[in-house]
């Protein structure tokens, strides 16, 4: 049976080998389709028209972190490389340098335009007719490097089709996307948690109520076979005293009639009766009263 798996797992691997390899080759290729820094900056300056300088600036570096972030993405563990970027080729690498270096240029000159914006500029909704200067590099920012617009804005202008699907799935708009929706499982999980927890404490009030109330019928059931035990021992009593004031000397209990003989058998009759349905009773309730008391216990244990 053994001997039978060894090709299948072979064949396994050699096809999980192949795939890798022909996913590395295509991300090898598409290498040589990523745009220089220069490049970047001249294609967007080229279609600016009349746009604001910093708002310039904040699609450059929305752009550059855009195909920066899809280096990294390929080139990682997710992407199909154990190593992370370690396996990327030397150009991959070279690229991803260039463009962190455009990028922290441009970062630096974001983080002045902070420190110098003018009053009422400390808030984006502020920013309405474009006045605050580092609002307009940071929106221009987002959308160039997140939006998907411009994301396949990116793809259509510098990657043949064929590499669309899988650099949009490394996009930081897919990332931002798998971020969200994690959290989005996250809270869902925290709130189906917390929803069961909920569940769980008012089952346990409405158990812990109901063995009270259990408990309660239990006693009372022990109470009034107790109650009985007590009323058939005070028959017994006044039975036993009858007897002992009209016995005879020969032993012969006296009564004044063939009628009060028979009241008198159906007390004793009665009173047997009372006791032994009272102690059944008494039983039955201390068991019952028990059986509530565990319930009780183990609702409020949790």
């Amino acid at each position: 049976m053994r001997a039978k798996w060894i090709p299948r797992c072979l064949a396994a691997v050699l096809l999980l080998a192949g795939a890798a390899s022909a996913q590395s080759g295509r991300d090898a290729e598409s290498l040589r389709h990523y745009p220089s820094p220069e490049r970047v900056r001249a294609d967007l300056v080229a279609s600016a028209g009349k746009t604001r300088p910093q708002e310039l600036e904040g699609r450059i570096a929305g752009r550059l972190h855009l195909l920066e972030e899809m280096l990294s993405n390929t080139y990682s563990r997710n992407g199909g490389y154990p190593r992370g970027f370690e396996q990327a080729p030397a150009k991959a690498v070279q690229l991803f340098h260039a463009y962190r270096r455009e990028y922290s240029n441009l970062f630096s000159h974001k983080e002045k335009l902070s420190k110098g914006q003018r009053p009422g500029c400390s808030d984006r909704s502020r920013n309405t007719a474009g006045q605050c200067v580092y609002w307009n590099f940071s929106e221009a920012e987002e959308a160039y490097g997140y939006g998907l617009d411009q994301t396949r804005a990116v793809l259509e202008l510098y990657f043949p089709r064929q590499y669309h699907e899988r650099l949009l799935d490394r996009s930081p708009y897919a990332m931002r996307l798998r971020i969200e929706a994690d959290k989005e499982a996250q809270q869902a999980r925290i709130a189906a948690e917390e929803t069961a927890a909920s569940n769980e404490r008012t089952a346990r009030l409405v158990r812990g109520g109901g063995g009270l109330v259990f408990l309660l019928f239990s006693l009372a059931i022990a109470g009034g076979g107790l109650l009985m035990i007590v009323k058939a021992g005070r028959m017994g009593h006044a039975i036993s005293k009858y007897e002992f004031d009209n016995r005879t000397d020969g032993g012969v209990v006296q009564f004044e009639s063939y009628e009060a003989a028979q009241q008198h058998k159906l007390k004793r009759q009665g009173g047997g009766c009372l006791l032994s349905a009272g102690m059944m009773l008494l039983a039955v309730g201390l068991v019952m009263s028990l059986v509530a008391a565990l319930l009780v216990f183990g609702s409020i244990a949790g």
